[in-house]
């Protein structure tokens, strides 16, 4: 049997934590934005073993979708990166292009949409877009897990409103089946903490700024590493 009520508390908890949040990434501590994300995704995976969100996952990473990445979300994840020997972040580097480069104008025109709308928008991606996160490793591992920015925290935990109804967020392959069996548990309702609401407060606790895909932000460090403009 579930846990429902502890679930329900500790959901709780976290949205209490959240409001007193004072910084995004940068040492942990309830001060910390991401750590109170993190909490609400152990609790649920805790609590509910059936999740498919766990080590050696990537539905979500292989995924077209492509997600709203803010500057200060980027600027942790940069200096994961810049961290790696410089052999690895040439590799890196050299993919990106690779993969990334000839999509570069529709990335930036999605960017630019985002920008125009504001955090938390939602702009259909075009379907010409590569897929797939550039930081996702050969082993299915995210390269970057520790730097990782919120929507990947909350994947696969959280809820988002779409149409007006709550829906997990959670990939298609496998969402359906782990749904089906939430259906035929004792839990067929599941109160997720509101992915909108954290998505505020990763607003509010930083200065504005650009909203770009990853590929878009790995694409311009791995230009300008590589010494090359885009034309």
């Amino acid at each position: 049997m579930h846990d429902l009520p502890l679930l329900k508390s500790t959901f709780r908890s976290c949205g209490q934590r959240l409001q007193r949040t004072e910084r995004i990434g940068g040492g942990g501590g309830w001060e910390d934005l991401y750590t109170v994300v993190d909490y609400a995704a152990f609790a649920l995976s805790r609590e509910l073993p059936e999740l498919p969100c766990s080590a050696g996952c990537a539905g979500c990473c292989r995924s077209k979708a492509l997600f709203q990445v803010t500057q200060r979300e980027w600027e942790l994840v940069r200096e994961a990166v810049d961290a790696w020997p410089e052999a690895r972040r040439a590799d890196l580097a050299c993919r990106v292009v690779a993969a990334h480069g000839p999509d570069r104008e529709a990335l930036e025109a999605l960017a630019a949409a985002w920008g125009e709308a504001g955090l938390g928008a939602r702009i259909p991606v075009p379907d010409t877009l590569r897929d797939g996160c550039p930081l996702l490793g050969d082993d299915d591992m995210c390269m970057v897990y520790e730097a990782r920015p919120l929507v990947c925290r909350a994947y696969g935990a959280f809820s988002v409103t779409l149409d007006d109804r709550p829906r997990v967020m959670i990939c298609r392959e496998f969402g359906p089946d782990f749904l089906q069996v939430l259906h035929d548990t004792d839990m067929p309702e599941l109160p997720l903490p509101v992915y909108e609401r954290y998505v505020s407060r990763l607003g509010a606790l930083q200065p504005p700024g650009p909203l770009r895909p990853m590929a878009l932000w790995l694409l311009e460090w791995a230009t300008a590493m590589q010494g090359v403009q885009p034309a």
